[in-house]
């Protein structure tokens, strides 16, 4: 039989005081972690652990530069009943952790259409499936929703993935660790160190994909963006630009569109007062490609004999499409195994962190959407009287 470390036994020792303490109530004082290193005679490291699993359980909750206290959750009474019923060392051994997710957009389980989302949501529950741990999922439009998916406590046991956020959730985020949070951004890196995030090299990506269309002959490319209050958008806009330079190609603000607000029309009507239109574009995520090119179509223009494109992200009926879709491909698998793997690292004490890493590599998935400008076996990219017919008749 496989025996218990160290701070499960300690954890066994405390939950017995707590549950002989009778007098102890919601909300006070239990201990510091160097009183009880002391008194246990076991090192910090041990009673951390120990405290880290107790934690989880609702049993208690820590407070930044306070203390130990028992936790005032409506349940911490029937989960100290459950232990004392079932037995301390039975409870231990069948708990399961908890990790909570929290997105601004909804995480749909059945939507093939949904891509990142859905995506994503497999990936984490996949990777809570192999760390042994539930998955929590909570959704909301704004920021402030955030606080409002669970209490304090719950966070405080638990801690938080959050799920690609705006620029402005910084403030948010630091809040929550100051009341002592563990919270991860997966899809998004933040410069305040004191934000952990995981994610994929969104530069790297677009200077690919952007590399790629340059090396096919295409001289003018233009950028369709969504949401330029997000990281991950700020990130391909600098890989978009950099790809550019790198290719002795000019850089021109007014191929830089905001999709959401402008959309197809609000291209048409840039291209077409351009003397050299765009012969590419590359999109921020799929649904901004799949929309171009269904609206492209119906305004005449052909993908990719008149215009090619890349799009962000794979979801697999984007190889199904009547033009299949080139398009980058992140490792959402490996973004969300790494996610959950140091939220229990953080959450138990196991490193301290700052988690930050963002150079996960992304993958070029080369179908038929882009083509080559340069062979003279292929239709020429597209005239400028051809562009010029099609938006003015």
């Amino acid at each position: 039989m496989k025996q218990r470390g160290k701070y499960q036994n300690l954890e066994v020792r405390l939950l017995k005081d707590i549950i002989a303490a009778t007098w102890l109530k919601n909300n006070d004082y239990f201990n510091s972690e160097y009183k009880l290193s002391r008194k246990y005679g076991v090192t910090r490291m041990t009673v951390r652990k120990a405290l880290a699993g107790m934690e989880n359980t609702g049993v208690i909750y820590k407070l930044p530069q306070r203390g130990i206290f028992i936790n005032n959750a409506a349940n911490a009474g029937l989960r100290l009943e459950q232990i004392k019923n079932n037995g301390i060392q039975a409870f231990i051994k069948t708990r399961k952790e908890t990790v909570r997710v929290f997105s601004l957009f909804k995480m749909p389980e059945d939507d093939f259409r949904a891509g990142y989302e859905s995506a994503v949501y497999f990936a984490l529950k996949q990777a809570c499936d192999e760390a042994g741990c539930d998955l929590t999922i909570s959704s909301g439009s704004t920021i402030e929703d955030v606080l409002k998916v669970g209490s304090i406590m719950e966070f405080q046991r638990d801690g938080l993935i959050w799920i690609a956020p705006p620029a402005e959730a910084e403030k948010a985020m630091i809040k929550l660790s100051e009341k002592g949070i563990k919270v991860i951004v997966m899809g998004g890196r933040f410069k305040d160190r004191r934000i952990n995030f995981v994610d994929s090299d969104n530069i790297g990506g677009m200077f690919k994909a952007v590399g790629y269309l340059a090396g096919l002959g295409h001289k003018k490319i233009a950028f369709l963006g969504a949401g330029f209050k997000y990281p991950n958008t700020m990130d391909r806009l600098e890989g978009y630009k950099r790809a550019l330079g790198k290719n002795k190609l000019t850089f021109d603000q007014a191929l830089v569109l905001n999709y959401t607000t402008e959309g197809y029309e609000g291209y048409a009507a840039r291209v077409s007062h351009m003397a050299s239109p765009p012969t590419a574009v590359v999109t921020i995520n799929q649904h901004i490609a799949v929309d171009f090119i269904a609206k492209a179509g119906k305004a005449g223009l052909k993908v990719p004999e008149d215009v090619s494109i890349i799009g962000y992200d794979d979801a697999p009926y984007l190889a199904h499409l009547r033009v299949p879709l080139t398009t980058m491909r992140q490792p959402i698998e490996k973004m969300a195994l790494l996610a959950v793997q140091k939220m229990l690292d953080l959450r138990n004490g196991n490193i301290k962190g700052p988690v930050r890493i963002n150079r996960l590599k992304q993958e070029l998935i080369i179908r038929n959407s882009a083509r080559n400008c340069k062979s003279p076996s292929r239709v020429k990219c597209p005239l400028n009287r051809q562009i010029d017919s099609i938006f003015h008749g």
